[in-house]
């Protein structure tokens, strides 16, 4: 018996529902009142926040239990007060269930911070610029009264611009963020390629039993179902089964083919590599080339769409800028997870027989991986993020000024 059900309600839920299924319930009502899909409701950003709130309590199994005893008291909110329910749920992909799997994933902000360095400079210069202008404007406009009157014609000297390159701070700068990057990402490698040994010596260890098979398939099933639930969840999955796949196989056939088939791999991954950054490009540029269009629009006329189809084109590009970044990330994780596989399964100072059981079991794993699905009730949750991106990957849209 719980004192309060209003969170239990905002969700949907019965109050004893597991931590699962408050996920699931969260990522369905989230996606269902999201204000993206209501630009028109001014209630919407009240019942987002609502929903919001009921999760952060409820997933909490502290704030829960105070909330169930007491109701909705200061016992049953975070220490640090609510968060704005838009940043809780801004983490595009993957999420906090992901950190052992994946990561951080820093691309975007490392490319940002490098943006940031680079954009300060540039910024600085075209002030100096805009400032040199005008002092050369009004020296060359006393000129040219000067020229005037002695010969009747104006003839200014031309000014060359040559693009300056950057200076020695900002290079320097910029080698400091690349080199910071650098060893976060092998720190970070190295962390996940302790977590996949633990997983696969687990795995391994299991094998001898079917009651501990079993056991740690359950287990294993469960975080999947958990994994599932995070934006864009099922496709990381996917993509990591793949990998974890074709690096086991790889590595298998090796030791019986004296490591020819390595090799192959090799090639396989390095065209993999150029894909991915093929595809960063074309969805970057699908996005750019959609946003000039308009603003070229906007531009020639700004009443040219009503506050409805102007909601709906730009719900229609931020799901094209999801894309690039999705395309960005899903790079990152390819890479990341490739080092994490190489690093397991080339460590030297681990004997060979017992890299092959790695790598038996990391074939498991993969193909476990691979075959996780949603179901029904999952597919009517999928997030708000994935199907803005579904909906701008299908649509080829050109903007143009609506005939009234």
């Amino acid at each position: 018996m719980v004192n309060d059900t209003e969170y239990y309600d905002a969700l949907g839920i019965e109050p004893t529902a597991t931590q699962i299924e408050i996920k699931k319930a969260y990522r369905r009502r989230a996606m269902e009142t999201h204000p993206d899909k209501h630009p028109n409701d001014p209630t919407a950003a009240a019942r987002f926040q609502a929903i919001g709130e009921a999760y952060q309590v409820l997933q909490d199994p502290e704030l829960r239990k105070n909330y169930d005893q007491f109701g909705k008291t200061d016992q049953s909110v975070p220490d640090a007060g609510f968060d704005d329910p838009s940043e809780f749920f801004s983490t595009m992909f993957g999420g906090e269930s992901f950190k052992s799997w994946i990561g951080e994933l820093t691309m975007l902000k490392d490319l940002q911070s490098t943006a940031e360095v680079l954009g300060k400079e540039d910024e600085e210069k075209e002030k100096a610029k805009v400032e040199t202008t005008s002092e050369d404007q009004s020296v060359m406009h006393t000129e040219a009264k000067a020229d005037v009157g002695a010969s009747g014609t104006s003839t200014p000297k031309a000014k060359l611009n040559n693009p300056a390159k950057y200076t020695k701070e900002t290079r320097e700068e910029v080698e400091r963020l690349y080199k910071e990057s650098k060893l976060a990402k092998q720190k970070r490698v190295e962390e996940l390629a302790k977590e996949l040994v633990v997983r696969l010596d687990k795995l391994i260890a299991a094998s001898s039993s079917e009651a501990e098979l079993t056991l740690f398939q359950q287990n294993l099933n469960t975080e999947f179902e958990d994994l599932k639930m995070e934006s864009f969840g099922l496709e990381i999955i996917h993509t990591i089964g793949k990998i974890y796949a074709q690096k086991a196989s790889a590595f298998i056939s090796s030791s019986r083919t004296f490591g020819l088939s390595k090799i192959f791999t090799s090639v396989r991954d390095k065209g993999s590599v150029v894909s991915g950054g093929f595809s960063i490009l074309s969805s970057a540029l699908d996005a750019q080339l959609l946003v000039e269009q308009m603003e070229k629009v906007k531009a020639a006329d700004p009443d040219a769409w009503s506050q409805e189809q102007e909601a709906e084109i730009g719900r229609l590009v931020f799901g094209k800028f999801v894309g690039t970044a999705w395309a960005s990330s899903k790079f990152e994780i390819k890479n990341t997870i490739r080092d994490v596989c190489d690093t397991v399964l080339t460590d030297k100072e681990v004997p060979k027989k017992a890299r092959i059981s790695r790598a038996r079991a990391l074939l498991v794993l993969g193909t476990n991986m691979k075959a996780v699905t949603r179901d029904t009730e999952d597919e009517e949750g999928v997030q708000v993020f994935e199907e803005m991106w579904h909906e701008a990957k299908y649509t080829k849209m050109k903007v143009t000024k609506v005939k009234k």
